[in-house]
């Protein structure tokens, strides 16, 4: 039954008639009857001292049924091996990062194995490696596995570890691994180390201030693991014309490539802002005396209307600029003042009455300003606006 971590067994119920000698959980089928009927063990909790098995709803037992149960033995063998391999972690952990790691927590599955364990920082790929290749060196040893009942005073005096929250009886059972491990444990495990084949770690994270969890795999699933990450590997190998071994660098070449792409790209871009500011001269407004340029520059970022209004401003010399643009659905905006005029008129309050315009937000100081958000089909009509908002907030300084 499921217990300290390990999943609970699974199977199959026969009821009634004659059980045939060489009937087993891959070919019970075959053997079915009239006489014979089959219920499906979903799992099986400890309740009160005793082992109940769960069955699908509808289904159940009689008083005087004869029963013949088949545990789904290959599944039970990769629990075995998962389990077995938690308590070769254990011990690695302990040795790589020291005696202060104590397990928080476990699961032990067909599939995976999870370990809690306290730790204070993350564990590096470097100290993962090393904690890897000492489970594996005792998997290959294929130490054999041995279980002793005994007190619960003799297995602490032998030095068995105990879980911190686990409440033991008088007598116990003490698992040990060579000299590698020992620990109190009441779970399935394999006959010796070597029956677990392969252990690989797939993941390491924090869960809770001070607490870790690695995950891993062994078995079977460990080689289902590793030959994906072959796969994957070679998938890529095979898109970048490159052996195995060549990806990092290829991949390295293609990123410097890359960046020296995009630092080209956003000077072209910076040189187009450039252009368009300077067409945009044609739009000045004269506002109670103050010069402006509003304008809408579609498609560029925030960084480039910063690039074009402080352009926009140089030519003008004296006055006040306000770009917005639309990129990818997302609204960006600046205003900027030249230093002579913030005494009549704030960068910040302008953008801030600009983007409320259509939903948006935006601050700054006296003579820069920059915000974004709100919807972008508004856009039109809000940098219409402006010179409207402006003139209303000259009258307010002035008055």
């Amino acid at each position: 039954a499921e217990s300290g971590g390990q999943v609970g067994d699974t199977g199959v119920l026969l009821i009634g008639g004659d059980v045939a000698e060489d009937v087993s959980i891959n070919n019970y089928q075959d053997h079915l009857s009239h006489t014979l009927r089959a219920l499906p063990v979903l799992d099986t909790q400890k309740r009160q001292g005793a082992i109940v098995h769960v069955l699908e709803a509808g289904h159940g037992l009689q008083v005087g049924d004869s029963v013949f149960a088949l545990v789904d033995e290959d599944r039970r063998w990769h629990i075995r091996r998962h389990h077995t391999a938690t308590h070769l972690l254990h011990a690695a952990l302990r040795r790589v990062l020291g005696s202060h790691v104590a397990q928080a927590g476990s699961l032990v599955g067909p599939d995976v194995l999870r370990f809690d364990f306290s730790h204070p920082r993350a564990v590096s790929p470097e100290e993962l490696a090393q904690i890897e290749t000492l489970v594996n060196e005792e998997i290959l040893k294929n130490t054999g596995v041995q279980t002793d009942v005994m007190s619960f005073d003799q297995a602490r005096d032998s030095g068995a570890m105990a879980l911190f929250d686990e409440k033991y009886g008088d007598s116990v059972r003490v698992l040990s691994i060579g000299n590698f491990s020992k620990e109190l444990c009441g779970g399935t495990h394999v006959r010796a180390t070597g029956d677990i084949g392969l252990f690989k770690i797939t993941s390491e994270s924090g869960i809770a201030a001070g607490v870790r969890r690695i995950e891993a795999v062994s078995g079977l699933a460990a080689c289902q693991y590793v030959r994906g990450i072959s796969q994957a590997v070679a998938a890529v190998g095979d898109r970048l014309k490159a052996a195995p071994a060549e990806i990092p660098e290829r991949l390295e070449r293609l990123q410097e490539a890359l960046r020296a792409s995009e630092k080209q790209v956003a000077s072209l871009r910076g040189e187009l802002a450039a252009e368009k500011a300077a067409g945009l001269m044609t739009r000045k407004q004269d506002v109670d005396g103050v010069a402006l340029v509003a304008a809408e520059m579609p498609e560029m970022t925030g960084d480039q209307l910063r690039s074009a209004a402080q352009s926009l401003l140089g030519g003008l010399r004296s006055g006040v600029v306000l770009l917005a643009g639309a990129s990818q659905g997302k609204v960006s905006a600046v205003a900027t003042v030249s230093d002579d005029m913030t005494a009549r008129i704030s960068a910040g309050e302008l953008l801030k009455a600009f983007m409320q315009q259509f939903g948006g937000r935006g601050s700054g100081k006296a003579n820069f300003a920059q915000g974004g958000g709100g919807d972008p089909s508004q856009l039109p009509s809000a940098v219409a606006a402006t010179p409207c908002l402006l003139q209303s907030l000259l009258a307010q300084v002035h008055s």
